[in-house]
């Protein structure tokens, strides 16, 4: 289902535009929508039912309010929907035509149970996309699309933010000496200090094996040394606590003139840590373009 997120929609920008302003609207607001969209299918029904079968149209605004609006609203059009569909068709006049009204009435449920179970799954298919599974922090896709975006926001309001790029020291020696479980539990520690200590408004992603990336919005280079201090403390403190011989190596990049994209501000920001390694590890290195 994350692949009906990611290709489907963005290859379909209309209608991506119009499934996130669905998105947006309230349960009411929906719910109306498929009422709407339920007497339409009646009128054509009334009119031309006669010589064509519109049974099928009948699914659609149950679908559609289960998935925007919630279960309960999506059995309700489904409830609607079989009423509606059997006084049509001039039903209630016997007890079969109540048994086949039920039916009816399943039928359109058991969609709409069906459609919310998709929605769920898309749901949890869509964290898994954008979240490192691990350590819970924006994967590599995800922080990449985020820093495309703020750097393009940047270009129409100018304000300094920085970048970090992090490697862990000496995270090998953990894996080979305790093993890799207890290599996992020092990166999801390590996420957690970031976590803690850092802005809600910073962004920050796993970008894979033992290497972290944070995006400081509105950071100039005097305010990031503060943030650095503060993390590096509460880094060493955790790794002091578990008897880990790990530290980190950082590079710091501040920007006062936008990159280019999100692969440009990332490439300084590396480099600046791979500078930093290799001078002896446990250091920053800060750069100011």
């Amino acid at each position: 289902m994350a692949n009906f997120d990611v290709h489907f929609l963005n290859e379909n920008p209309i209608l991506k535009k119009y499934f996130t302003w669905l998105e947006s609207k309230s349960k009411a607001f929906n719910l109306l929508f498929g009422l709407l969209f339920l007497g339409a299918n009646l009128v054509i029904d009334w009119f031309y039912g006669t010589a064509y079968n519109f049974t099928f149209l009948y699914i659609f605004p149950v679908a559609f309010t289960t998935w925007f609006a919630g279960r309960r609203c999506g059995v309700f059009i489904a409830a609607a929907a079989s009423i509606a569909y059997s006084i049509n068709k001039e039903l209630f006049f016997d007890t079969a035509a109540v048994w086949n009204a039920a039916g009816t009435f399943i039928v359109f449920s058991a969609i709409g149970i069906l459609v919310r179970a998709v929605r769920i799954m898309w749901e949890k298919e869509q964290v898994l996309s954008r979240y490192d599974y691990l350590t819970g922090l924006l994967n590599l896709r995800a922080f990449l699309e985020s820093l495309d975006y703020e750097i393009d926001r940047y270009k129409r309001a100018p304000a300094p933010f920085t970048l970090a790029y992090i490697d862990l020291d000496s995270f090998k020696e953990v894996n080979d000496t305790y093993g890799h479980q207890r290599g996992d539990e020092l990166l999801k520690l390590a996420a957690n200090v970031m976590r803690s200590t850092l802005r809600t408004t910073d962004l920050v992603s796993r970008m894979g094996g033992d290497e972290f990336a944070i995006f400081f919005p509105n950071t100039d280079i005097k305010h990031i040394r503060v943030v650095e201090n503060k993390l590096r403390r509460e880094f060493e403190t955790i790794m002091k606590e578990n008897h880990w011989p790990t530290s980190f190596s950082m590079g710091i990049v501040t920007f006062k003139t936008s990159p280019s994209n999100a692969d440009d501000a990332i490439k300084q920001a590396d480099s600046a840590m791979y500078r930093a390694k290799n001078s002896g590890k446990n250091r920053t290195e800060f750069i100011q373009v």
